[in-house]
């Protein structure tokens, strides 16, 4: 997994003269790979923060969760960063064997892990009850909630992802790896448990609501007769339903990138699985971390503008490049109704 493993083979003089060359090669390869992809999921989740934090319209309820999942992914870029530097050899043969160094690597992943899943949860619950008691919504639902409900679901994370560690057997010959550091119970029940309990529950809701938009697609193609008022309503739930669709692909993506590497890590306590598909495994999975802002860039005009802005905004200027993206002196562009509606939506 996300982390160096110490080959037995290795420890034989001969074979470490042998290929002494060719790991140095390959460390140095992974090293320059890790600190690319971390540079790359730092820039884009750190954009996604700018990009809500400088405009009001983005400051939504939909996007203040996805602020924490950009949150936790731009922790897991700096872990990447951390481990890019760790895979060079001269710092390498001095942090391998530092027990409390890896232990906060790992905790540091499964923190952002938790986090990541609670804040999935959190914004298929607050989609659920936008459809569900659309008129109870904006007296259920507030930003001044929703904050809390981030904060307690950063606190859970905390204690989910750095419990462990306390009860670690850290040894430096198997290496920094969650399935050689935190306990079997954590890694086969308590761990795979987490994972498919709230996945589970992040499913059900989107089914609810999508069963919920069948529905109403439905009485609306009944209403042969409908009347301006009617389309009005088609209009708002075509734009929630985009909004839907968005958060579900997000969070396909999430669960798809990082099942594998649960089903890997589980199958290693009983059969033995090879460290390459683990380390495979684990790569997809941080990569994920640098989805959401492809993702947003891709299917949402007013963060694509956002970020367009950004990149061709200097010194309050906008370059050609930017087209009708206005900037104002305080560098925040006007892109227009946000697209996931009022705060509310």
């Amino acid at each position: 997994m996300l982390g160096t493993t110490n080959s037995p083979a290795d420890n034989h003089t001969g074979h470490a003269d042998h290929h002494h060359h060719d790991g140095d090669n390959d460390h140095g390869f992974i090293a320059v790979f890790f600190l690319l992809a971390a540079l790359f999921i730092c820039c884009g989740n750190a954009a996604t923060l700018v990009a809500i934090l400088r405009n009001h319209k983005l400051r939504t309820i939909p996007n203040i969760y996805i602020g924490s999942l950009a949150v936790a992914d731009f922790m897991v870029g700096v872990m990447l960063l951390v481990q890019g530097i760790s895979e060079l050899q001269i710092v390498q043969k001095i942090l391998d064997h530092q027990e409390q160094f890896c232990l906060a690597r790992m905790s540091m992943l499964f923190v952002c892990l938790a986090a990541s899943m609670l804040s999935y949860l959190l914004v298929a619950c607050d989609r659920y009850v936008y459809i569900m008691q659309s008129l109870k919504y904006v007296n259920i639902v507030t930003k001044q909630r929703s904050l809390m409900f981030i904060v307690v679901a950063w606190m859970l994370a905390c204690v989910y992802g750095t419990v462990p560690a306390y009860t670690s057997h850290f040894t430096p010959k198997e290496g920094c790896s969650p399935t050689h550091v935190f306990s079997d119970t954590y890694m086969i029940i308590v761990h795979p448990t987490f994972f498919l309990t709230l996945s589970a529950g992040t499913c059900w809701l989107y089914f609810r609501i999508v069963a919920v938009a069948i529905q109403q697609q439905k009485r609306i193609r009944e209403q042969e007769f409908g009347v301006n008022q009617d389309l009005g309503g088609v209009r708002l739930s075509q734009r929630t339903w985009k909004v839907v669709k968005i958060l579900m692909l997000v969070f396909g993506l999430f669960f798809l990138c990082w099942l594998p590497l649960l089903v890997l890590a589980f199958v290693e306590y009983t059969v033995h699985v090879d460290h390459l598909a683990l380390d495979i495994a684990s790569l997809i999975a941080v990569m994920n971390s640098g989805v959401n802002f492809l993702v947003l860039a891709a299917m949402k005009k007013d963060f694509r503008a956002e970020f367009r802005g950004m990149m061709c905004t200097c010194c309050g200027e906008v370059c050609c490049c930017c087209g009708s993206v206005k900037v104002h002196p305080a560098g925040v562009s006007t892109v227009g109704t946000s697209q996931w509606g009022s705060s509310a939506e």
